[in-house]
């Protein structure tokens, strides 16, 4: 932009500006953050209304006044033929983990997901909270437990998870009767390289040691349900102006953002990792431990 500005009418402006222009652009085109927020209480609505089973949960901050705006803070969705479909043709299986949203407002995204016939991950269940804690979880889990009824306390279901921030706990506390395993991607390789030579062994077909939930009926009945179609969003209407969802609060962390994620224990380091090391090669001497901007014999080349 500022070339263009500069080669096109002569101008030059400061990045500050440019940016807040184009911030302003993608607004009009695109629409805003905080519009969206608005509209999620009628996209709740047209979502009840055309997808009868389905849950959709909003949860508002604790209002200080009567007359104040509403203020987003956790949303719960879960699909009535999501659901059918977990409970008729997936594995009895649940994966839960929690992705951070990079957007202006933040918040974590929770997922539930089950796994079908053809080893596709199928979705149950969605949410968006706030920060990721014992609080948050307990709020989700009681929302899916609400969601798949009396088949919660089925005896075969399986969480797997990561047991980060007393997950574990929450999980034992809503689900009584469920089993709980860790994330381990030895464990395929493991059934991989020994079942084959048991089957092997003693001559039969492999499909009578395969569960139903790999057949093709089954496979048939997990994607039979349907999502319904909504009319155009964009022919939502906005709520009245003081019972409009506000977006939530922006949370600034003290000291400057960090520019590279911690990694867990154990993980690899990203392939670019030598064209980033901190160490410094001047250009001019061809040595560590100085750059070309304070190496003695800039000067000379110059």
């Amino acid at each position: 932009m500022a070339d263009h500005m500069q080669k096109t009418y002569g101008l030059q402006f400061h990045y500050t500006k440019l940016y807040r222009a184009h911030r302003i652009a993608l607004e009009i085109n695109e629409g805003s953050h905080s519009m969206s927020y608005a509209k999620l209480p009628a996209y709740a609505r047209l979502v009840l209304q055309n997808d009868i089973g389905s849950i959709f949960k909003l949860q508002f901050e604790t209002k200080n006044r009567m007359s104040d705006n509403p203020i987003f803070e956790r949303l719960f969705v879960c699909f009535d033929a999501y659901k059918k479909s977990f409970l008729i043709g997936c594995r009895p299986f649940n994966g839960l983990d929690g992705y951070h949203l990079k957007g202006r407002y933040g918040g974590v995204l929770f997922s539930a997901i089950s796994v079908d016939g053809n080893n596709g991950i199928f979705p149950i269940a969605y949410g968006v909270v706030e920060v990721e804690c014992k609080n948050s979880w307990m709020w989700f889990l009681d929302n899916l437990r609400d969601g798949l009824l009396d088949d919660s306390d089925d005896m075969s279901l399986t969480f797997m998870s990561d047991r980060q921030k007393g997950l574990s706990n929450v999980i034992s506390t809503i689900f009584h009767y469920v089993h709980q395993r860790i994330c381990s991607s030895h464990l395929y390789q493991n059934l991989k390289a020994k079942h084959p030579a048991f089957v092997s062994y003693i001559r039969r077909e492999l499909v009578n040691y395969c569960d139903s939930f790999f057949s093709i009926e089954k496979y048939f009945d997990t994607y039979k349900e349907m999502i319904h179609p909504l009319l155009d969003l964009a022919g939502l209407k906005d709520d009245a102006p003081n019972e409009r969802a506000l977006p939530p609060n922006l949370k600034r962390l003290p000291g400057r953002p960090h520019n590279i994620r911690k990694r867990e224990v154990g993980e690899a380091l990203p392939s670019d990792f030598k064209k980033r090391s901190s160490s410094i090669r001047c250009n001019i001497y061809k040595k560590e431990g100085h750059n070309r901007r304070i190496c003695p014999r800039a000067g000379d080349a110059e």
